[in-house]
């Protein structure tokens, strides 16, 4: 089309044409338009008492000229956890314990009667969301470096580089508004205990707050670096922030204040989480060292030691004992806040440990995306191997990872610019990657490896190339080594070699006794003598009367 304005049309069609609709609708006055977006397009919607009632609808593309052509319906993916979830309430009736419901079977016509994570308690490995669903992107791409989930669970808040907020839906993944909320890159977001409050912080120190329908209400400095994460108090009275001043802040909500000032880090604070339920505050930054704060007085409780680079992320699970922290030394360690010391040490990526997250419903699982891309998944307890793997997941590093509220759904944010949405495998499906092809890299997403059984490991001096169980290679003999074969004899010469078996003996002359020992008649040479049958005399006594 020659014209640059296009007019998108929801024509309710009765008897009259779609083309003859719009000219029908100008003449009646009908029509509306809305502008949608930057480029000007507009929304006509033609109503009439008939179309009311027959309600048929059509979409059609009009330009400024008039003519128009119909558009294909395109078809969109959606999670729905409707019909799980209304299937675990009629069988919590019946099933007053998780363990006493069925196993899900590994068959297609199992997806019926499939359930939400909160229903299998006691089988984690349902909820190892590795299968691709959505990927999405801005207009304007740039890295997305927080991913959350609206409270409600209802919609996706994504925070940009350049300074935006995105919302998607969180049932069809489809874009809803966008707004611009900071001046420059957004680095860490956080919603208050009692789900009225966000705040962001940015990279020239300052943060933000939003109620949930976006309203900026305040606005003021903390730091004097970028502000690199932000944590709620259980209360929603004060929150802590970390920023690249190696400084750990505590701040009153209600007045906007600095009440304490923690320093004790030599290096760049990456990561402050407080305790969901204790007065107890976590920092870990690039001196490798994890403090543990007391707000209240401003002093440093603890100083743990563990990893052998700086520490990148850490989140404290929801039972208030275990602390995961994840490093650029490529591993992750659970801390055990009775004990204060490790309790287990996690390794199987490849590359710096970037983001970490627990599930929200089962207990010891923990999700942790690295630097190439890739998404583990960890069962504490379960071995240091993990226990599902997304290799490629993204062609950049992962900032953020986010489950929805139900735990059926993954949402990871890159620095490749796009936001991929992962789900649950149905029942009898394969744990890979079953949309690779249509990934904007052409199959970047490569098969899932489930990890529950040991990896075979290849014994040392193996050849490379050779996979673990293969049949080794058979070794070629040098042609000057080989043995040459004997020749052949010539036709009536006698065998040559060494004699196989014992010779025949001579043949008696005619009339000589017999000789060797006699045998009883009736027994081959070289065979046992059959025993006798039951009420029958041995082999050799004839007819011999009884006594005798």
């Amino acid at each position: 089309m020659n014209t640059t304005r296009q007019y998108r049309m929801r024509i309710h069609r009765t008897r009259h044409t779609a083309r003859r609709a719009p000219d029908r609708a100008r003449s009646s006055g009908e029509l509306r338009r809305r502008a949608v977006g930057d480029l000007g397009v507009a929304q006509v919607r033609v109503t009439s008492p008939r179309a009311r009632r027959r309600r048929m609808s059509t979409y059609v593309y009009v330009d400024a000229d008039g003519a128009g052509s119909d558009r294909k319906a395109v078809q969109r993916r959606t999670v729905d956890y409707t019909a799980t979830t209304v299937r675990y309430v009629e069988e919590r009736v019946y099933a007053k314990d998780p363990w006493n419901s069925s196993h899900p079977r590994p068959l297609p016509g199992a997806l019926l009667d499939f359930m939400p994570p909160v229903a299998y308690p006691h089988l984690p490995a349902t909820s190892f969301a590795t299968k691709f669903v959505h990927v999405s992107s801005n207009k304007i791409r740039t890295s997305v470096n927080k991913v959350m989930f609206m409270p409600d669970g209802r919609r996706l808040l994504t925070c940009s580089q350049n300074g935006e907020f995105t919302l998607w839906n969180g049932m069809s993944f489809n874009f809803e508004t966008i707004l611009q909320a900071h001046n420059g890159p957004i680095r860490c977001a956080e919603f208050s205990n009692n789900d009225n409050w966000l705040l962001t912080g940015d990279d020239e120190g300052n943060v933000k707050y939003f109620q949930t329908t976006f309203n900026n209400l305040r606005s003021f400095q903390v730091h004097k670096e970028p502000v690199t994460s932000i944590s709620f108090a259980r209360s929603d009275l004060k929150f802590a922030t970390g920023s690249d001043d190696a400084s750990v802040k505590i701040v009153d909500f209600a007045r906007a204040e600095t009440e304490h000032t923690l320093s004790g880090h030599s290096g760049d604070v990456k990561t402050v989480e407080w305790h969901p339920y204790l007065g107890l505050v976590a920092s870990g930054g690039k001196d490798g060292a994890l403090k543990m704060w007391d707000p209240k007085s401003g002093h440093c409780a603890t100083t743990l030691y563990g990893h052998k680079n700086a520490i990148t992320c850490s989140k404290w699970n929801k039972n208030g004992n275990w602390l995961v922290t994840g490093s650029k030394d490529q591993t992750l360690k659970v801390w055990d806040l009775r004990m204060l010391k490790e309790i287990g040490t996690y390794r199987g990526h490849g590359k710096d440990v970037t983001e970490v997250v627990w599930h929200p419903t089962h207990e010891a699982m923990f999700t942790s995306g690295a630097f190439d891309g890739s998404i583990n998944y960890w069962l504490v307890g379960a071995g240091e191997a993990p226990h599902a793997e997304i290799k490629g997941g993204h062609e950049a590093s992962i900032l953020s990872l986010a489950w929805h509220p139900a735990g059926h759904i993954l949402v990871s944010g890159s620095q490749d610019n796009t936001t991929k949405f992962w789900c649950r495998n149905r029942p009898g499906e394969v744990a890979r990657d079953t949309a690779a092809g249509r990934m904007p890299a052409g199959g970047a997403v490569e098969a899932v490896i489930p990890t529950t059984l040991p990896r075979p490991v290849a014994p040392p001096g193996l050849p490379p190339g050779l996979k673990t169980g293969a049949a080794p290679p058979r070794r070629p003999v040098a042609p000057s080594r080989s043995r040459a074969p004997p020749p052949v004899p010539p036709p009536g010469a006698p065998p040559q070699g060494r004699p196989q078996g014992r010779a025949p003996p001579p043949a008696p002359p005619p009339g000589a006794p017999p000789q060797g020992r006699p045998q009883p008649p009736g027994v081959g040479r070289g065979r046992p003598a059959a025993p006798p049958r039951r009420g029958q005399p041995p082999p050799g006594l004839g007819n011999r009367p009884p006594g005798l």
